[in-house]
């Protein structure tokens, strides 16, 4: 997808992870894993990882959040590890901007987020219908995130309005 080829949805995960686990974005480290087999790794303060792999389908990971702490059997086939192999490697943040822009805007707060995520969307679009070039994407996100995000939302519909006006903007920068 566009967003795994720009590294936005890595930076997705980043804006997840800090709100679900309430940390901040020094203590998140990503690593892009092309097999898309482990889907979630969690480092305890001795170091040990403990991780979730599944077949590349987001079934597993959303079905454990989803019932936790109860364990509910997907029906899913079995994963084996026979047959398959995993490789990691730390992004080159120069070479996708879009995930720096995640991080930072993860660290400012939620109105950036969802600035961030819609302008997104509206530039992916806007390259997938061929209106703008792959580099434009990271463009019109970063001028979107340059308006001011720092009325926080208190109900949804702050949330609703925030995400509009960042599409608005967005449209304009393409």
């Amino acid at each position: 997808t566009v967003d795994s080829a720009t590294l936005a949805n890595k930076g997705l995960e980043v804006i997840e992870a800090r709100r679900l686990f309430d940390t901040n974005v020094q203590q998140i480290s990503v690593v892009v894993h092309p097999e898309s087999l482990i889907h979630s790794l969690v480092r305890t303060s001795d170091g040990i990882l403990y991780a979730q792999i599944s077949e590349p389908d987001m079934r597993h990971p959303i079905m454990g959040a989803l019932c936790w702490p109860q364990y509910v059997d997907s029906g899913l086939e079995k994963f084996s590890l026979a047959g398959h192999s995993m490789s990691f490697y730390e992004p080159r943040r120069d070479d996708f901007p879009l995930l720096g822009l995640a991080e930072r805007a993860a660290d400012k707060g939620a109105s950036y987020t969802i600035a961030f995520n819609a302008a997104d969307e509206i530039a992916a679009h806007a390259f997938i219908d061929g209106k703008i070039g792959f580099l434009d994407i990271a463009r019109a996100v970063k001028k979107t995130l340059e308006a001011d995000w720092t009325n926080e939302p208190r109900d949804f519909d702050d949330v609703f309005e925030a995400d509009k006006k960042a599409r608005s903007i967005a449209e304009a920068a393409l």
